[in-house]
């Protein structure tokens, strides 16, 4: 709590970025869906929360920023009682503890507008199917990328691929300019694999079909089995009651 002596008792804070090119060219913004699901249960949701509404205001801001302390805390459900353990300077001594920001001179805080990947430390901590989830990340993000697949222009049909002029597909979101999230490529390969589905594709031509995709192997074969599922369900629903 040393590190927040500095901010204590002001009514506006000044906020900078936190310039750091290594992270800034491997980490994720505080927004994104990476930082929300494998950052949020070590940093806490007030933590996460300050952090996404940082970058926001660096964002509009790029140079410097500034925001008030009091309706801040309120904004985040942290109430309104100020000082050294107050909970808004406790958020705020928890970003400087897991070095998302730190102090920038008088009445002035630095934060990172990019979030590291988790450290092996980190993992440790996630529950087991976070964990799995993120190490699924991990093997299919290429290093030049923030998000997953073979390349960072993602997943999309080739043009010999005979199932591309299926009218079934015409709208089908499979060519993207950003790289995804591991969550979008998910929604985005089972959207797509539901589709196959209905078209009376088996599990197995599904599977083959999101690989040709340029989906990971792994993810192909968890939404083909979702997809099925998901279609199962459907014809079961529509059945007339007996």
């Amino acid at each position: 709590m040393a590190a927040i002596t500095g901010l204590l008792d002001l009514d506006v804070l000044a906020i900078e970025p936190w310039r750091d090119p290594v992270v800034e060219a491997l980490g994720h913004d505080p927004r994104s869906l990476y930082v929300e699901t494998f950052w949020l249960p070590i940093l806490g949701p007030s933590t996460t929360l300050l952090l996404r509404r940082l970058a926001t205001c660096l964002e509009a801001s790029p140079s410097r920023c500034a925001i008030n302390v009091l309706e801040t805390s309120k904004a985040l459900g942290l109430g309104e009682r100020m000082g050294r353990n107050a909970p808004f300077m406790r958020t705020v001594a928890r970003m400087i503890d897991f070095e998302m920001a730190r102090p920038a001179g008088p009445g002035a805080l630095g934060v990172r507008t990019r979030i590291p990947p988790l450290a092996r430390r980190h993992l440790a901590r996630l529950p087991v199917a976070l964990r799995e989830e993120h190490d699924l990340v991990e093997r299919i993000t290429p290093p030049s990328c923030n998000g997953p697949g073979p390349s960072c222009n993602g997943p999309g049909p080739s043009s010999d691929d005979p199932s591309s002029n299926n009218p079934g597909f015409a709208d089908a979101p499979v060519n993207i300019s950003a790289a995804p999230s591991i969550i979008e490529m998910r929604q985005r390969a089972r959207q797509l694999g539901l589709s196959l589905a209905e078209l009376g594709e088996d599990i197995d031509a599904i599977e083959r079909q999101l690989i040709r995709w340029r989906f990971h192997p792994a993810l192909a074969r968890e939404c083909a089995t979702w997809a099925l599922d998901q279609h199962s369900s459907r014809r079961v629903g529509v059945l007339p009651l007996a």
